[in-house]
């Protein structure tokens, strides 16, 4: 049983049931008898529904009939950070401290550096003084044992039991050695025994017996006095845990016979840092890690080897400095795996690699010869095989001139994704200047940036397509990376290409002419490009833009934003750190190793990632259907001809840069002036007067701070009151953080703006109100329950010191009282606009099912519409409520009598637009909200209007969720197409009959081949069982290579 309050005086008890769902424990309330009541409170229960007294008005209902409330468990008590699968690290973490296993577990590691048994533990007969930290359970040998133990692992780490504890010891120490040229045994033409040759090294420095243990060498003797062996010699080895002095003896066997020296140590597994006197060479394990490390984390290879240097000796880390052989190395390294990935070492051997060879375009975007049916051509839908690049530039991966720096040399020199730097500068040189950013010029850079082309729906760049920029971003940096995209992806080869960049309706007025007139830009007269704006940067253009820019309203664009290319920019920018004082070569093939990283991680990955999006497509396409569907049975079957008429008429006279056709898709209605505009209008005069520069924009961040608090306190209730399944307490925190970060920098501005000033003090105090309600007739509101942290200064309770905060306004914030209420005014204008358009919708959507209307909602697609409009409605109804409120204590809304206080009859649909011929109708006034501004929702043509703009953007949006969804499911067979075609190619490199292919090449590629074929295997094994989707394409079968 649960006490529940309703009103003022009277009680009732509530018999809770609880019911196991999916979704977890279901419970519902049945009102019972007060006398029958056996109510015990809940240890566990910390937070009781109440239904406050002033609710009654807002739940439109009585104790007498109390409708049955339904509650998921989560409201009763917070969330304890516990899972369905036990403890949390918290738990966890005070159990190992009170049970005492804090102290038992460093016993442990303490008792371990004793020696347990003198005797070794391989031939039982030795004294044991030397211990293997690498080998499993630490074993302990005698000099021999380990000697022999480490003939296939020498580069373990040792240590050496000088009677009081364990000291650090070196394998070298022991007698281990590395032979070269026969899997690593011992060249016959030594002739002499193993052990001979392992003495050998220390017999020659005195240490037969035992390492040296001089006092003062805090190096413990890493590397041997004496380094020449006769025909060996100690070589240092740089492993995963530090550096190795080891003795080698290479191959002596003929000439003839034996190979080169370099290429011993490579068949061995170590790459020499040099072909002529090898000193250095590292494993293929550390350069495997370091290029791992290198590309995932961004480290520089300063701070690689200072790691390497402390797991060499901690104590007293080594001085040892390879920093510039292992950078030199790498670059050798990163190159030849490309070649040998891209099949360099099979065919074409010798050959040099040209623009973009090495270079691993995106595996489910059309690729005509790659991925896409031999009959493609005479396929209807031809809209689906047009190549889609996004384009943007980077400021962040600038390189700083170095004088006497060398330049250095480029291995890839333009063949992945880094243009050629000659073959840049020289088609750079003549391009024709224009007006720069002063901004985004920097001195002392030779790069200021980069500019580069990806993949627009999955983010995959484009091999030969990233250009360094000089001065801001140039027009002929753009022109040249977007050049460079068409080729290497063969854009020629597409029907067309869309082009999405954040400045398009710039950018795309002269593009033509700019490729006409330079020589070395080969894009294709009669290949057809759309420009697109990404939806992120398309609201910070003028109106006119959307319709003519986004992608909503392009027919076969489906429902990518075309602004993935920001995401991949945010992984870049972590290498710029390092990359900016690199040699310009070195720098290059770092950004080409990074960007081939993520190209590769998209590869591995996007089986699942489209199959995801899939099923979100299905969802939301049956969404925008039923949404569309409401709309479109409020309209004539004559207007919906019309108008679908005028679309494709829009379309079809869209030609290149040419899109003032899309101007029919704006209203023709006046608009307001919105707040942006009178920010903009502010800032400009500031900057001509040079007074009070800046203040306008701090006035509009703190409001649209205020809005963002707003709309977290609205999310915030929805979780306490359990009715946002797809939010998360998790998600709220996040949004408390980004909040924190922006009030933090508000409040450092204003300090700027207002020095001596506590812009804190005596500001109002945040009350937790509910959201207002916007329901027709039964209110279907969710029940208001407090918030228990109200008093606790949360970010979206934190009061901004805006002037209309204060209760006395500061003589230092005048002028800013004067802004703020000129931006008051637009944002309460604005909340108003969008209130008369949604309450139209709300009256078409209405119009289509009266059910709707008479407060009959059953949990339907429908109902799911209007509950989706009523949540912005809310929001505009509080932006309105606050900017009132704030022109009030400003003193200024005597000079604005046409901000009335809105009321909820205010907000009902209009009558007249959903049942015009509804009794009493004709006797209904319209609301102020009209009036104020003389509109009558009623007339033709303003109803015509707002059905013309909601009809088209609902049929926009519902085509682009059918065309998402087409595009998915061809992308699901051009992946498993793709995977086949680079299992085909290998099995090419297989049968390849060049000179010098071996049946090491044969066996590269038939693995290379099996794994392609894997992948295309799980993709399609994937698609059939989440999907439903069946690819059936005929697999090449791999070859048996033991045949």
């Amino acid at each position: 049983m649960v006490k529940h309050k309703i009103g003022k005086h009277k009680v009732t008890e509530l018999d809770i049931s609880v019911k196991t769902t999916k979704r977890g424990r279901q419970v519902s309330s049945v009102a019972v008898p007060a006398e029958k009541s056996l109510y015990r409170p809940s240890k566990r229960r910390k937070i009781i529904p109440v239904i406050p007294a002033d609710n009654k008005a807002h739940r439109g209902s009585s104790s007498s009939s109390l409708p049955e409330p339904l509650y998921y468990e989560s409201i009763f008590e917070t969330f304890d950070g516990k899972t369905s699968q036990g403890k949390t690290t918290h738990d966890y973490l005070k159990a190992w401290l009170d049970q005492g296993k804090c102290g038992a577990y460093l016993d442990r590691l303490l008792i371990t550096e004793a020696m347990p048994k003198p005797t070794c533990v391989r031939c039982l007969k030795g004294v044991a003084t030397w211990r293997c930290l690498d080998c499993g359970s630490q074993p302990q040998y005698c000099g021999v044992c380990c000697r022999i133990s480490h003939r296939r692992t020498p580069f373990h780490r040792v240590e050496y039991w000088n009677g009081g504890y364990f000291q650090p010891a070196w394998l070298w120490q022991a007698g281990t050695m590395i032979c070269l040229g026969h899997q690593g045994h011992m060249c016959p033409e030594y002739q002499k025994k193993m052990s001979d040759l392992e003495k050998r090294s220390l017999k020659v420095n005195g240490c037969l017996d035992s390492p040296p243990l001089e006092e003062d060498d805090t190096t413990f003797g890493a590397k041997p006095a004496i380094t020449q062996l006769g025909s060996g010699r100690f070589v240092l080895f740089v492993h995963l845990n530090g550096f190795h002095y080891l003795p080698v003896y290479p191959c002596l066997c003929g000439e003839k016979v034996r190979l080169p020296e370099d290429e011993q140590f490579l068949e061995a597994g170590y790459f020499p840092s040099t072909w002529t006197t090898i000193e250095t060479v590292f494993t293929l394990e550390l350069l495997k890690d370091y290029h791992l490390t290198k590309t995932e984390t961004k480290m520089s290879t300063e701070n690689y080897c200072d790691i390497l240097k402390r797991k060499t000796n901690f104590a007293f880390p080594s001085k040892i400095d390879r920093a510039r052989e292992l950078s030199r190395v790498w670059q050798m390294y990163n190159y030849m795996i490309l070649l040998k990935r891209h099949g360099f070492g099979h065919e074409g051997r010798g050959r040099k690699p040209e623009k973009g060879e090495l270079a691993l375009y995106c595996a489910i975007c059309p690729q005509p010869g790659i991925n896409l049916p031999s009959n493609w051509k005479s396929l209807t839908e031809l809209w689906l095989y047009k190549r889609y690049i996004v384009i943007d530039g980077n400021f962040k991966l600038h390189h700083l001139i170095i004088r006497g720096q060398d330049r250095g040399i480029s291995l890839i020199a333009g063949a992945a994704y880094m243009i050629e730097k000659a073959y840049q500068d020289k088609v750079l040189k003549n391009a024709p200047e224009s007006k720069q950013d002063k901004d985004k010029m920097k001195k002392g850079y030779d790069a200021s940036g980069l500019f580069g082309s990806a993949c627009a729906r999955h983010g995959c760049f484009c091999g030969g397509a990233l250009v360094d920029m000089q001065k801001g971003e140039r027009q002929a940096n753009a022109d040249l990376s977007v050049n460079e995209a068409f080729d290497t992806t063969n854009a020629a080869g597409t029907p067309g290409a869309l082009l999405a960049y954040d400045i398009n309706c710039q950018f795309c007025i002269h593009f033509r002419e700019r490729i006409d007139k330079a020589h070395h830009l080969t894009i294709p007269g009669d290949l057809d490009i759309t420009y697109l704006i990404g939806l992120f940067h398309i609201h910070g253009h003028g109106e006119i833009c959307l319709p003519r820019f986004a992608s909503t309203f392009l027919p076969g664009a489906g429902m990518a934003s075309g602004e993935i290319i920001e995401s991949l920019w945010s992984i870049l920018n972590q290498a710029a750190r390092i990359t900016k004082t690199m040699t310009p070569a070195h720098r290059r093939e770092m950004i080409d190793a990074c960007v081939t990283d993520i190209n590769w991680k998209k590869l591995v990955s996007v089986d699942t990632y489209i199959t995801t999006q899939l099923l979100k497509a299905r969802t939301e396409k049956e969404k925008a259907d039923d949404d569309f569907a409401l709309l479109n049975d409020t309209v004539s079957p004559a207007q919906k001809e019309l108008w679908q008429e005028e679309m494709e008429t829009a379309n079809d006279e869209r030609e290149g840069s040419d899109v003032s056709s899309m101007d029919s898709y704006l209203p023709k209605l006046e608009k307001v002036k919105n707040t942006r505009a009178i920010r903009s209008s502010l800032m400009a005069e500031e900057q001509k007067t040079r007074k009070n520069v800046g203040l306008a924009n701090w006035v509009a961040t703190g409001m649209e701070i205020q809005e963002a608090q707003s709309a977290l306190r609205s999310t915030a209730m929805a979780i306490r009151n359990a009715t946002e399944g797809s939010v998360t307490d998790l998600d709220v925190q996040k949004k408390r953080e980004v909040l924190i970060k922006q009030i933090d920098n508000w409040y450092k501005i204003a300090d700027t703006l207002f020095p001596g000033l506590d812009p804190t003090a005596e500001t109002s105090k945040m009350t937790d109100k509910r959201d207002p309600c916007v329901c027709e007739n039964e209110c279907q509101c969710p029940p208001h329950i407090p918030d228990p942290d109200v008093d606790f200064e949360l970010a979206e309770n934190i009061v901004l010191s805006l002037p209309s905060d204060f209760h006395d306004l500061p003589e230092e914030l005048s002028a800013a009282a004067i802004t703020e209420g000129e931006l008051r005014v637009a944002q309460a204008n604005e909340a108003l606009d969008t209130l008369r358009s949604l309450i139209t919708k709300k009256s078409t959507y209405y119009r289509a099912n009266r059910e709707l209307a008479n407060g009959t909602r059953d949990r339907t697609r429908s109902y799911d519409s209007i509950n989706a409009l009523e949540k912005l409605m809310v929001a505009a109804k509080r932006t309105y409520a606050k900017a009132r409120s704030s022109l009030e204590r400003l003193g200024l809304l005597p000079e604005h009598p046409q901000f009335k206080t809105l009321h909820k009859s205010d907000t009902k649909a209009v009558t007249a637009i959903y049942s015009p011929n509804a009794r009493g109708q004709r006797n209904e006034g319209l609301s102020w909200i009209w009036t104020s501004l003389g509109i009558d929702p009623t007339e033709e043509g303003y109803l015509a209007e707002v059905y013309w703009v909601n009809w088209i953007r609902a049929k926009s949006r519902a085509d682009r969720w059918m065309e998402e969804v087409i595009i998915l499911e061809h992308e699901m067979e051009w992946f498993v197409r793709f995977c086949l075609y680079r299992q085909r190619k290998c099995l090419d490199w297989a049968q390849s009959n060049e000179e010098g292919v071996s049946a090491g090449h044969m066996a590269y590629a038939f693995r290379q081949a099996d794994m392609w074929a894997r992948r295309a295997s799980a993709g399609k094994k994937q698609f059939m069982e989440k999907c439903g989707v069946r690819v059936t394409i005929e697999d090449p079968i791999i070859n048996d290579p033991t045949t």
